[in-house]
Parts: C-alpha cells; structure tokens; sequence
C-alpha cells in the first residue's frame, strides 16, 4: 500500500516558490517552480510525491486539486523554510466551495505547516471526491468563509481522516464541517476554532463543528470551539458542536477534553446516536443560551462534565435519555 511517508526509493521531491522561472526544474530550492507548473505536474503523477513551498504569499487564481490516487502514489505538501500562506480572493462571506485553497477529488495526501486567507474554503471534497487516507496537520486559516468542508447533498468519500493541531480564527459559516455515510473514521485532535471576525457578523447557521447525513466515528479530543453566534432575523441560531439528523443520524461520536463559549443556541447542539463525552466544560458568553442540547435518540453519557452559570437552560433533552457522572451544573441556570 501507499506509505504515510512516501517510501524513500520512490519519491519525488518538488520545490515550489510564490513566483519562479518558467523553465525551472523544481528540484531544488534554487530552482522552484510555480504554483500553476505544480498542478500540471499534481495531474500527471504516477509515483510518490512531496511538495515543499518556499515561504511567501501564495496568491490562489484557482484552487490546488489532488487527483483521485489509483494511477499515483501519496502525496505531501508541507512548508520549507519559514511561513507558507495561501491566500485568496475575498470571499469571506460567499459560498464558493469550488474556490478551496486545496481541493480533495483523491486521498493519500498529507497537508502539513501551511496557512490559508480569504478563501471560500481551506480544504474541501467535491462532489464524487474519494479522499481516503487524509492527513492535516499544524494548520492555519485567518478570514475564510469555512475550513474542512466535506459538505451536504452529494455522494463523497472521506474515511480515515486525522486533523491535528488545526486553528482556525475568523470563519463566516463553519469551522468543520462532516457529512455523507461514506465519511468515517475520523480523528480530530488539538484544535482552535474561533468564529469571532473583523466584519463582527456571522452567517444565520454558523458552527464550530457540524456532523450531518449518517457522518459516523468521528473522535475529538483537546478542542477549544468559541464565539459561535449567528447573525438571523428570528431565531438566533449558532451552535459550538452540531450534530443532526434530517438525512440520516451521525453515530458513534466522541468528545472529550473540549471546551466551548459563547455558543447562541447550544454549546452542543446533539441529534445522534451512540455519543459518549467526557470532560466537557461550557463556558458563558455574552451570547449564550443553551449548555447541552440532546434530541431524539437514547443513550447519550457525559462524565466529568461542567456547565457555567448561563442565562437560559443548562440540559435541555426531548426524546432523549442522557446520563451524566460527575459533573458539575452552575446554580443559576435552569435545568429542562
């Protein structure tokens, strides 16, 4: 199979630098290519591949596609020598996953040491996409519209998936965002959501997380997930972890180690199955009106779990059975 680390008698090593001579070779640092020779070359592939970006402002025209991977081996794109930021056309506030600073229509990939800006999305799978065996790691975006984006409505594949050590600081509409039977097995650790902006306005719906359409086996741990307050006519919506289930029920999620503030519906917003969380803290926020929200399904733990002092209700739970061990809930909220 494929290595996480492409193996050491297979590989090509690519260097890459915001402007560059079109005749150059990318093998060295003192010969990079540029961005648009790296795509064409992302298309031909047929062997194992690191990519290493010199530092500067990468100015996206389009996004960086990886192919699907049967006709290639793994490939890894990572900083070389100092910060490496791809930057965008401001989108802040349009959807446009189609404009997504990378682009999974394959997986074997590790994305590692790299910043995003003003992108409809940081990484994104399109539709028909089968981005298997995924990897990102120190990652930062500033000002996006949203980050992981495996969306909604579309049949995609992403399974077995790690993101680590991921901040994202500014998003319009979500920070991750998991949907589709086909994406599983998906390990998140160590990560920063933050959906506090310069334009101080959020989209109606905005989330730290969103786990949608049967999404199942997702971990995350080490979370900090705050300032998730929706800008709406009517209901203030906004939630820190969301997970629903119009289209089919999320299952067998984890959460532990996560701290959320300043959530405007619910800090977590739950309608799954099989969710087990420990030590979960839920911090007020000016904004705040629901600690744990739980729906429709049973089973549902919660040990070493703390709820502040908020304005409306700490637990609300309708057709749900919620069990909680040692935890602690504030005395001036409500419980219903």
């Amino acid at each position: 199979g494929n290595c996480i680390s492409p193996c050491k008698n297979d590989v090509e090593i690519l260097y890459v630098a915001p402007s560059a001579l079109a005749t150059a070779s990318g093998a060295s640092p003192n010969d990079p290519v540029t961005f648009t020779e790296l795509q064409r070359r992302l298309h031909q592939l047929r062997g194992n591949l690191i990519v290493r970006f010199l530092a500067g402002s990468y100015d996206l025209r389009r996004s960086l596609t990886i192919p699907k991977a049967p006709k290639r081996g793994y490939i890894i794109l990572e900083n070389f020598d100092g910060e490496v930021v791809f930057g965008g056309p401001s989108r802040f506030r349009s959807h446009d996953a189609k404009f997504a600073a990378v682009r999974l229509e394959g997986g074997d990939f590790l994305l590692r040491n790299i910043s995003v800006r003003n992108v409809g999305a940081c990484v994104s799978v399109p539709k028909g996409g089968e981005a298997n065996n995924v990897r990102i790691e120190n990652f930062k975006a500033r000002e996006v519209h949203d980050c992981i984006l495996v969306d909604r409505y579309a049949a995609r594949k992403a399974d077995d998936w790690s993101i680590r050590n991921l901040d994202v600081r500014g998003y319009y509409r979500v920070g991750i965002r998991l949907s589709g039977v086909d994406t599983r097995n998906i390990e998140i650790d160590g990560i920063h959501l933050d959906g506090a902006n310069p334009a101080g306005v959020n989209a109606c719906h905005v989330g730290g997380v969103q786990l949608y359409e049967g999404v199942s086996k997702v971990h995350i741990r080490n979370a900090t997930i705050k300032n998730n307050v929706g800008r709406c006519e009517k209901y203030a919506q906004g939630d820190g972890i969301e997970a629903d289930d119009k289209s089919g029920a999320p299952h067998h999620i984890r959460i532990e180690n996560t701290t959320i503030e300043n959530a405007r519906d619910g800090a977590l917003d739950l309608k799954a199955r099989s969710v087990e969380l420990s030590n979960i803290r839920v911090l007020k926020g000016p904004k705040s009106r629901y600690g744990f929200r739980f729906w429709n399904h049973r089973g549902y733990s919660c040990k070493d779990c703390q709820i502040e002092d908020i304005d409306g209700a700490m637990i609300f739970a309708q057709d749900a059975s919620v069990i909680f061990e040692n935890s602690y809930f504030g005395s001036k909220g409500r419980l219903c």
